[in-house]
């Protein structure tokens, strides 16, 4: 990519598509984007997580959940 920028029709053209550009460095990166009923589903997933139940009463954890987020 010329000077680092993505050409505008060809970040059109990946929005169409649902895939995400993104350039680092001198590296063209593309992830899909994902969808509302992917997003409805991540959130009902989400929705759901609590402690696990520990045997005598007690819960021993915390939960934490973060959407979109790479380890």
């Amino acid at each position: 990519m010329p000077h680092g920028r993505i050409p505008d029709a060809l970040l059109l053209a990946a929005d169409e598509l649902g895939i995400r550009l993104e350039i680092q460095g001198d590296l063209l990166l593309w992830e899909p984007s994902p969808g509302v009923r992917h997003q409805e589903a991540v959130d009902a997933i989400r929705a759901s997580i609590g402690p696990a139940l520990v045997p005598g009463g007690g819960n021993h954890c915390d939960c934490r959940h973060y959407a979109d987020l790479y380890v």
